[in-house]
């Protein structure tokens, strides 16, 4: 079964294994159980301002945004400590899983 990263959330639901794939390569295989686990303590949220966007893509290492009705962002980050005050602990979604595998993919540019 493939399932499109826009439904990755019921990857959970329906598969007892995922695979995570970029360009071909597989990136990450495990249950989804385990993928969310290798995550636990590791994801932070906070709202920002839109405009504050580019600035928090620099210094932190932000996975996924979102906007809220009043046109705020919720930025989900990943940092094995607390990246600052402001942020408060999440739990891992399978979304994170993704968006992390593809950010470990990227190449390093110097």
């Amino acid at each position: 079964m493939c399932i499109r990263d826009s439904i990755v959330e019921d990857v959970k639901e329906l598969c007892n294994e995922m695979a995570i794939l970029n360009g071909g390569k597989i990136l990450k295989h495990s249950t989804p159980q385990e993928a969310t686990r290798e995550l636990e303590n590791t994801i932070w949220t906070k709202i920002i301002e839109k405009d504050d966007l580019e600035e928090n893509m620099k210094i932190y290492n932000v996975l996924s945004r979102n906007f809220n009705p009043d046109n705020t962002l919720n930025i989900r980050v990943h940092s094995d400590t607390k990246p600052s005050d402001d942020f408060v602990a999440s739990e891992p979604q399978l979304d994170d899983v993704y968006f992390f595998a593809l950010k470990q993919d990227e190449p390093v540019i110097a």
